[in-house]
């Protein structure tokens, strides 16, 4: 049993090996397509011509799971101020005056995605046939380990 438990666990630790390689592959595949891209637009004004490229792009989302649980110093202060309101009603007026202050300079300039990442995640989407061929590989290439 303890052979057993052995081997499954050396099975994970090398799964999970191979998925950090194939990120760390991932990104540089994504930054050499990038830097051909700056490339063929140096090329592409020299020649006047206007064509459109594909610029690849990792979901963090997807790809980065342990980061969902990442608390930055925004969210901190957020908290505080919703904790300080609901202790104080005077500070919940002056609460929610900061945040309609704050939230009409958002609208016109970008989206925090922070706050939003908590509703993204309960509805994520449902991941794409790529990412099963993928998986498909993966366990492809652990199985021609297992046997070797």
């Amino acid at each position: 049993m303890v052979l057993l438990e052995g081997s499954i666990h050396k099975l994970k630790v090398d799964f999970n090996q191979k998925i950090q390689e194939l990120k760390i592959r991932k990104k540089e595949i994504v930054d050499h397509v990038l830097g051909l891209n700056t490339r063929l637009e140096d090329i592409n004004k020299e020649l006047s011509v206007k064509e459109e490229l594909f610029v690849p792009q990792i979901d963090k989302a997807v790809e980065y799971p342990e980061n969902y649980f990442e608390i930055k110093d925004a969210d901190i202060e957020a908290f505080k101020k919703e904790k300080k309101a609901a202790d104080d009603p005077k500070a919940k007026k002056s609460a929610r005056q900061d945040d309609e202050e704050e939230q009409k300079p958002a609208d016109k300039a970008e989206v925090d995605f922070s706050s939003l990442k908590s509703i993204a995640r309960k509805n994520a989407k449902v991941q794409s046939l790529e990412l099963d061929q993928e998986f498909n590989q993966i366990r492809n290439i652990e199985l021609v380990f297992e046997k070797e």
